[in-house]
């Protein structure tokens, strides 16, 4: 199965984690969120990714080092549910 990609900009994101936009692109940075594209000076990111990598860090959990280790695990949580 394809996950679902949710093209955002760091800005849409910050907004709707209700996280700081510097603080975001760290975390971007940090933990290889997934790019889906450039425009100019404009990076897209799967927002699924950025709120997986959110939530991780709230709950004070280890991010899964790689988009494709938090695909499997938010497949995981649709399959508990």
């Amino acid at each position: 199965m394809q996950a679902a990609y949710d093209p955002v900009t760091i800005a849409v994101a910050a907004e709707r984690l209700e996280v700081p936009q510097p603080t975001l692109r760290v975390w971007a940075s940090r933990h290889n969120a997934r790019k889906l594209a450039r425009t100019g000076k404009t990076v897209w990111y799967d927002y699924n990714d950025l709120a997986t990598i959110e939530a991780h860090l709230h709950l004070g959990k280890r991010v899964p080092i790689t988009p494709e280790l938090r695909d499997a695990y938010r497949a995981q949580l649709r399959a508990a549910a």
